[in-house]
């Protein structure tokens, strides 16, 4: 699945950027079917919190007027809180802008 991903990811394009402090994830797919092999319905999937990186604007100023240390980078995989950011379409693809408060961790 990862390599799936990874082809999808270098398919999506966006000519979005986002604000200072502000990334662009494209979310990674629903899982289908629990690790017994039960097939889920639409309903009982929960939104995966977990996607990557498309788009990341780092310089958050901050009040000392130094900024932001930058948390990760385009392409890395990062995983976040179950309702961050907001949900918008992009050239028919589902895509967060959230804001870099809500990564919880980040991977290469």
């Amino acid at each position: 699945m990862a390599t799936a991903q990874t082809e999808k990811t270098r398919a999506v394009t966006t000519r979005l950027h986002p604000t200072p402090g502000r990334l662009i994830v494209l979310r990674d797919e629903k899982e289908d079917m629990t690790p017994g092999g039960v097939l889920l319905p639409d309903m009982a999937k929960e939104k995966p919190r977990r996607g990557v990186v498309l788009a990341y604007e780092s310089g958050r100023l901050l009040n000392d007027g130094s900024y932001a240390k930058q948390l990760c980078r385009t392409g890395h995989t990062v995983i976040f809180t179950a309702y961050a950011g907001t949900e918008i379409e992009d050239r028919g693809h589902k895509l967060l802008i959230m804001d870099d408060s809500d990564i919880l961790a980040v991977t290469d």
